[in-house]
Parts: C-alpha cells; sequence; structure tokens
C-alpha cells in the first residue's frame, strides 16, 4: 500500500440488516494529539479523531444503516463564555456533510453535544436512493467547530451504489483516488489583504478558551507555516500510467481557504459535485481550473498523457479574480504531486453518468408560488477588524443565530422552494465570499446574478449543490423541494469560524 494512504484506513464491521442492507458499526474516539510527522516542517498538540489525522475513512452503501459511537476522551472544559463566540473547547459532536439524512433524533442532530467524558451513539438511516459520492464528517459543536476541525478532526465519507453494475463501465474502470484537503494555517496573513485573521489556528485556540497548549514548533523557520495536507501528507506522490484516468474525489475540509485547483499539462473533467453526478450539464466538462471552496467536494477525473512529474496545485488567478474579494484567502502552493511512468493505456471518459436520484428533480423550469419565495443575505458587520474580543458580528439577515428553535422560515415536505441568496453590506472588506451550506437537502442552481450568465465561482446554472461560495457583486438564484425529512435544518457560512460566531440560521421542515 502506498504511504500515501497511511492511517487512511476504513475502520468499520458489519451485520446483515435486510437481505441487502447492512448495519455498519464505526467507533470515533476524540483525544488529544501531538501532531509531529517526518514529512510536515511543523508540529503542535491538537485533537483528533482515532490518534491520527485525519480520521478514518467511512464507506456505507445505499440502504445502510451507519452506527457511529462516538467517545470523547477529552478533559473539562473551562468556564464556558456565553453567545456567538469561541468556546467550550473539549465539547464535540458529529455532522455528517452533504448527507440527505434526518437532522432529528440520534441521526444527524448538531444540536447534541458530547461533552467531556461521555460516549455518544449516532444512528442514521441511509435512504435506498442516496446519492452516490464524496461525503464527509466533521464536528459542529456551537463554539468549537473551528478549533476542532481547524486542528485536524475531519474524515471522508463515502456513498456507494448498492448494485455496481449500474455504474458506467468507463466510470468503473478508473481507479479512485479519495484525498482530504486539510489547511494547516500558524501565522497572519497582513491586515487583511488575503484572509480573515481567524485563518490562524493559533488565534482561535487564544481566543476560544483552549485548555490544550498547542506548542507549536515551526521546524523551518524560514518557511511560513502555511499549508495544505493531503490525507495527513505534506505534497504525497500519486503514481499513474501515462493515458489513465484516475477518479480524484477531493474533499476541502480546510476552515477558511478556498483551493483554485490545477494540474498542467493533464486534462481534467468534472465528474461530481458536493457528492452529486454532474448530470445533464453535457454529463461532464472540461474543467482547467476548478474552484473548491470550504466544505466543498469534487469528483475529477484526470488523464496525464505525458510522462514525469505533474503537481495538483492551488494558486490565485485571473479566472476568479473579478469575483474573489480581496480578502478571500486562496491557498497557493502544490497539494500533492503526480508521478506519470510506465507503459501507456488507453482509457476513455464516461459518455454517461448515473441518474439522479429522485429527491433531486430538474426544478429549473418550475412554476413557483411567490409565498415559497425566499431571500437570504449573508453579512458581516463592520471591518476590517482585528483578532480578538469584541468579534465581528457574523449575521443572516440582519440576526445573529440565538437558539435552535429561532426559525428563519419554514419550509413544507413536497412543495417546491425559490431563495435568492447573497452578501449584504460591507461583508467584503473583512470577510471574503461567504461559502453557503444547508444540511438534509441539496439545492439546484437556476439563475446567477439575476439571470444571463451560465457559471460564476464554478457554480453552474442546473447543478445541484449543498456549498457554494457567496460572490461580493451578485447574487445565486436556488430551487429544492424538502424530501422525507422533518426537522431543524442549519443553514450557515460555511468558513467555519464565521459559524462559531454566529452567521447560522435555522429553517424548520415540517410536514
Amino acid at each position: 500500500m502506498h504511504f500515501f494512504f497511511h492511517h487512511f484506513a476504513v475502520l468499520f464491521h458489519a451485520v446483515a440488516w435486510t437481505a441487502f442492507a447492512e448495519i455498519v458499526h464505526v467507533n470515533l474516539t476524540v483525544d488529544v494529539l501531538r501532531f509531529d510527522v517526518t514529512d510536515v516542517p511543523i508540529a503542535f498538540t491538537t485533537r483528533a479523531y482515532n490518534g491520527g489525522i485525519p480520521g478514518p475513512v467511512i464507506r456505507v452503501k445505499q440502504g445502510d444503516q451507519l452506527r457511529i459511537t462516538l467517545t470523547n476522551k477529552l478533559g473539562k472544559d473551562k468556564s464556558s463564555s456565553s453567545g456567538n463566540t469561541f468556546q467550550n473547547a473539549n465539547t464535540t459532536n458529529i455532522h455528517l456533510h452533504g448527507m440527505h439524512i434526518s437532522p432529528s433524533g440520534m441521526s444527524d442532530d448538531i444540536f447534541r453535544r458530547v461533552l467531556p467524558s461521555e460516549t455518544a451513539t449516532y444512528v442514521y438511516d441511509i435512504p435506498e436512493n442516496h446519492a452516490t459520492g464524496t461525503f464527509w464528517y466533521h464536528p459542529h459543536s456551537r463554539g468549537s467547530s473551528s478549533l476542532q476541525q481547524g486542528g485536524g478532526m475531519a474524515g471522508a465519507l463515502l456513498v456507494e451504489p448498492r448494485d455496481q453494475f449500474e455504474m458506467p463501465k468507463a466510470l468503473a474502470a478508473m481507479k479512485e483516488q479519495v484525498v482530504l484537503l486539510q489547511h494547516l494555517c500558524f501565522h497572519d496573513y497582513g491586515k487583511y489583504q488575503s484572509s480573515t485573521p481567524y485563518a490562524n489556528h493559533l488565534q482561535v485556540s487564544k481566543y476560544g478558551l483552549d485548555t490544550l497548549p498547542i506548542n507549536f514548533v515551526n521546524k523551518i523557520p524560514s518557511q511560513t507555516p502555511d499549508y495544505y495536507l493531503a490525507n495527513g501528507k505534506l505534497q504525497p506522490n500519486v503514481t499513474m500510467l501515462p493515458g489513465e484516468f484516475r477518479l480524484f474525489r477531493l474533499i476541502n475540509a480546510g476552515t477558511s481557504a478556498f483551493l483554485n485547483l490545477q494540474v498542467d499539462g493533464c486534462d481534467i473533467y468534472a465528474i461530481a459535485k458536493d457528492g452529486i453526478y454532474v448530470g445533464k450539464q453535457a454529463y461532464m466538462y472540461a474543467r482547467k481550473k476548478p474552484l473548491l471552496v470550504p466544505g466543498s467536494r469534487i469528483d475529477l477525473a484526470i488523464r496525464c498523457n505525458a510522462t514525469g512529474f505533474h503537481p495538483l496545485a492551488s494558486h490565485p488567478s485571473t479566472d476568479f479574480d473579478s469575483n474573489i474579494a480581496r480578502s478571500t484567502l486562496v491557498y497557493d502552493g502544490n497539494i500533492l504531486g503526480i508521478v506519470v511512468s510506465g507503459d501507456p493505456v488507453t482509457m476513455s471518459p464516461p459518455s454517461n453518468l448515473p441518474h439522479l436520484p429522485s429527491y433531486l428533480p430538474d426544478l429549473q423550469s418550475a412554476q413557483v408560488p411567490e409565498s415559497s419565495k425566499f431571500a437570504l443575505k449573508f453579512e458581516t458587520i463592520g471591518g476590517p477588524f482585528s483578532p480578538g474580543p469584541p468579534f465581528p458580528k457574523m449575521q443572516i439577515n440582519g440576526k445573529a443565530f440565538s437558539d435552535k428553535d429561532d426559525f428563519i422560515t419554514s419550509v413544507q415536505l413536497g412543495q417546491t422552494y425559490e431563495w435568492t441568496i447573497g452578501i449584504a453590506g460591507d461583508s467584503n472588506v473583512g470577510a471574503g465570499n461567504h461559502p453557503f451550506h444547508m444540511h438534509v437537502n441539496p439545492i439546484q442552481v437556476v439563475s446567477v446574478g439575476g439571470g444571463g450568465l451560465d457559471e460564476v465561482l464554478g457554480v453552474k446554472v442546473g447543478e445541484y449543490r449543498d456549498t457554494i461560495p457567496l460572490w461580493q457583486s451578485g447574487t445565486f438564484t436556488v430551487r429544492f423541494v424538502p424530501d422525507t425529512f422533518l426537522g431543524r435544518a442549519i443553514v450557515h457560512c460555511h468558513y467555519v469560524p464565521h459559524i462559531d460566531l454566529g452567521m447560522a440560521a435555522v429553517v424548520n421542515i415540517t410536514a
């Protein structure tokens, strides 16, 4: 096994549930970790799943029941602050990002808390028609999300088809490369030119009532302590044959940085975004520099015909500059290397892709009554702002998060809804392009900027997503039909420090 997959193993066992489905058991333990590995030029004390960064890969099939036992072995919290601030550093929980599952009971209820020395069981019934693709898991407890996720608590979650024969042959022929990307940032980028202050993990720890001394060490002081890890490794290599198509399942588990991906000299095709096949978007499309924002995923079919070394990297570029705020951090550096050698092979891209599940209908031509239309505006009050209290006000529709039963709106199962989402006020001065994320139900993009545009910031009209970057000078119009699940669906900014500071709201899904 290639070193790239060290610690990146699947940890589960299964027993029969029905004639086809299984119960998949996963044990996750949260404990203190001294992260100090040979190929990463920094070391620090942090919190991690199962003694490593990242957490184990979880694989389930359509119709399975997933049972996660989450054990919190962290020490006691300091006296808690109240409201929207960094706090409760050792209190945790878990969220299955992008999954179409219940937000209630023992399932994906992010308002459950697992206190220090407690153990909790989560039970998720995966629908038989769930989208197959790339998802992930991470902590989502109020006040500690950015500290824990930014310190390395995250793992990949893959939903596989119950019947492998449903996969197109050309797609099934591709080897899979699951890549969880995590940002380790231990410095400030200067006064608001390239990032918000809370991209710096040291700042989040300092102002987050952290009980752990980070004991940060920069092993190469001449280098800026700012790295994106791939499966816990710094710039690992992947070996491919000339002409081989490889399916890279990329997950941006960083808290604050955009990735403007590129592989010079290779063909790149977008197969899926946010765990959902691109479907009727000409089945798939070539993309030289796909944009991957915090929380989002993209499946790329990559083929390199020329032998040699091809770095997969992220660099700021003119492709998106006109729509990316100056305070949005776009990571600049290599992420992994593709080493191409050996005898050439001939592989073709798939001519078709699996159909979207029934809960993701094409809503582009749907008639939506005015009563089902709603507008959301994400807003940061003030800026530029310095680290530390008083923290900037993070709001949606003029209000910061207050309580799980304070609903911003209600939606009803089976009805079609149209939302217009954008950024209000002076948010772009010091807070960047807020990535919008909604739990439970993916959204279909039906209009960009009020019409006339087909794509902005890598978001195409017609595609379904669960995480999209809001842009500084326009809006997205999206539609969705709440399907199957009742309860509280949270919407929030996926700049993770922003949700800790209040940029979140709750949608009530009713029958």
